[in-house]
């Protein structure tokens, strides 16, 4: 189908696939910012359906869950212009809604989450990664790009850590083999 891609950050989220479900893959790299340049890209080429998979991390959901994103939020934190995660001089920058009937936050950061680690993380990023549902670093750039443009966009993130990155290639093969039945059940 020519009207809708899948946007996956590395081709080990969904072993190498070119294609799924029929659908191209395009593969985005990491980050918010090559995020953001993919989806550009993709509703460049002309899709106007913009389907975001992969692994993500939470501290609420167990490892191999899938979850479809609700809300999108980042970190960005241009304090004392604007709240931690607004961006200054943007109207109703705090949140993306992709679908306002699904709880699931997403909390997308250019910074990997490793427990371990907490006392490099600000207290607004540790409040942000506690209170969401689910945080990557991808979600938000790519549902920005896709509102600002005006194409359509979901993300299914499959829980692959809980600030453990040590099971990370092993968690995001059995991840996609879920999401990948949940995708043909819920996408034409």
């Amino acid at each position: 189908m020519k009207d809708r891609v899948f946007l996956v950050a590395v081709p080990l989220e969904v072993g190498g696939l070119q294609e799924i479900l029929g659908s191209s893959v395009i593969f985005t790299g990491v980050g918010k910012i090559n995020a953001a340049i993919a989806a550009h890209h993709a509703v460049a080429q002309g899709f106007r359906k913009i389907v975001n998979i992969g692994s993500c991390g939470s501290l609420s959901i167990p490892v191999g869950q899938v979850v479809q994103i609700g809300r999108a939020i980042q970190d960005i934190d241009a304090t004392p212009l604007c709240g931690y995660g607004e961006t200054p001089f943007e109207d109703d920058s705090h949140q993306i809604i992709l679908d306002d009937s699904l709880d699931a936050i997403c909390f997308s950061t250019d910074y990997f989450y490793d427990a371990p680690q907490q006392s490099k993380y600000s207290p607004s990023y540790l409040k942000s990664i506690q209170s969401s549902t689910v945080f990557d670093m991808e979600c938000y750039a790519q549902a920005k790009v896709c509102r600002r443009l005006g194409a359509s966009y979901q993300s299914y993130k499959w829980v692959s850590d809980s600030g453990d990155g040590s099971d990370w290639q092993a968690n995001c093969r059995s991840g996609f083999e879920i999401v990948k039945d949940l995708l043909a059940e819920k996408i034409p």
